[in-house]
Formats: structure tokens, sequence, C-alpha cells
């Protein structure tokens, strides 16, 4: 039961987390246009519009990439649960629970996308998501590709792909190749969590067999 106790409130702390991390980049971003609508741009040097540039950047992606590693945690936390009680998972084994796996349907929903364009980009990304099954690091290729998918495809389509990312390299690590999933889909650790009590207590009440 401490165990369960820590889970929950590594929860409560990554959502805050999570949070706080959208906020910073929220506000980054909000300075930015700010700036860029106070400033007129003939007075400003090329470099120092350059340097200002690169540094927001780098703080936007320092902040995704400690997202990443959050949302990471609680891959990870949930497919812990779920090998640990076995009856929090469920009977379904269908595609949709691989790990990693890009749905065409879910990045036409994110952006309203055509169905080729959707398929276009699934074709592009999946086959650099699955290769973090075989490798340790991923390509800097790859972080380059997002900034560009981001600008070209926006943020939900973004954050769809570095969710498939984040379910690879959790995958590699842990072995763990289903999601975590229930009768509405995809589990969260929240949810496993809600779901813990009732299976505790029936674990408890459940006869012995040598009684």
């Amino acid at each position: 039961m401490e165990r369960l106790g820590e889970l929950e409130r590594l929860t409560v702390e990554i959502k805050a987390l999570k949070e706080n991390l959208k906020a910073n980049i929220d506000k980054v971003l909000l300075r930015r246009v700010e700036e860029e609508s106070e400033i007129p741009e003939e007075t400003k040097e090329e470099s120092e519009i350059a340097e200002a540039k690169k540094k927001d950047d780098d703080l936007v992606l320092s902040l995704e990439e400690e997202m990443d590693r959050k949302e990471e945690e609680m891959l990870a936390a949930s497919c812990t649960l779920v090998e640990i009680f076995r009856e929090l998972d469920c009977s379904f084994n269908g595609a949709e629970r691989r790990m990693g796996r890009l749905s065409t349907h879910e990045l036409i929903e994110a952006c309203v996308l055509s169905v080729q364009r959707a398929t276009s980009i699934r074709n592009f990304w999946q086959p650099k998501i699955s290769a973090l099954f075989h490798a340790d690091q991923e390509a800097d290729q790859n972080q380059r590709d997002l900034v560009l998918l981001k600008a070209r495809a926006g943020e939900e389509v973004y954050w769809l792909v570095r969710k498939g990312f984040r379910e690879a390299r959790v995958a590699s690590r842990m072995g763990c190749y289903k999601k975590p999933w229930n009768l509405d889909g995809e589990a969260t650790l929240t949810e496993l969590l809600d779901a813990l009590p009732l299976i505790v207590r029936r674990r408890h009440t459940r006869p012995r067999r040598d009684s």
C-alpha cells in the first residue's frame, strides 16, 4: 500500500509539473509575440532578433523535453501497475494498443487534416518511431523534422508524434509493448489507481485454496 501511495503522489506531482511547464511555454511564446509587436522591425538588428528567437526556441524545447520525461514516468508507472495487478488489464488486443503506434484517424482529427495528408505524416514518422525499438538513441534529424512538423501541421499533430516517441522509449526500456487499457480505451495512471481499491479488496476476500 505504501507503493500505491507513492504512485498517487507521483500522479499529483507530475500533473502539477506538466501544468507549470505548459504555462511557462505559453508565457515564452506570448512574450515573443508582445516583443515583436512593440518594437518596429526596422529598429531591430537582425542578429538581436535571431539571438532572442533562438533563446526562446531553446527554452521551449527544454520545457517540452521535461514534459516528455514526466509523461514517460507516468506511462512507466501505469505499465508497472498493470504488470503487478493483472486484473487492471482488459482482454482487448487490437492494434490500437501497440506502444508507439500512430493512428491516421487521430492525426486527421487533431488538425482536420485530409486523409492523404494524415497518411503521409504517419508514413513519414512511424518508421522513425519504430526504429527506437532497435536503437538506444534518437537521431538529431528527428528533432529538426519535429520543429518543421509543428510549424506545418500544428501543435496537436506535433504532440501526437511526440507521444509516439515517448511510448516507444518506455516500451524499449521496460519491454512493455501494449498500452494500459480499459473498456473506454487507453487507461491513464489516475484511472488505474481509481480502479485499484476494488481489485485489492477482491484479492483479500478471495477464498484460499487450502481452506
